[in-house]
């Protein structure tokens, strides 16, 4: 809108500004409602993200012998997995 016209008033006295407020007032309360939801929602996706990426960081694959050394602790995968885990 040209600023020149935001002061202008309409026949009952309120200026663009004060109208498309009225208008849309019921769009910002339905914008704020959506928006808690949707933080709360990528809230919770984030926190079970983090829970698999956590148990699988400390998980080692194939298990471990009776002395808690990896089984595949020679497979060169293996040391491939470990230096990209970190």
């Amino acid at each position: 809108m040209p600023e020149h016209l935001l002061g202008h008033q309409n026949n009952e006295g309120n200026t663009a500004e004060e109208i498309f407020l009225e208008i849309h007032s019921e769009l910002v309360t339905n914008d704020i409602e959506w928006l808690m939801k949707t933080s709360d929602s990528c809230t919770i996706v984030a926190a079970l993200i983090a829970t698999a990426a956590f148990a699988t960081s400390v998980s080692v694959p194939g298990g471990t012998k009776s002395r808690r050394e990896p089984v595949l602790e020679a497979e060169p995968m293996f040391e491939a997995f470990s230096i990209s885990s970190l």
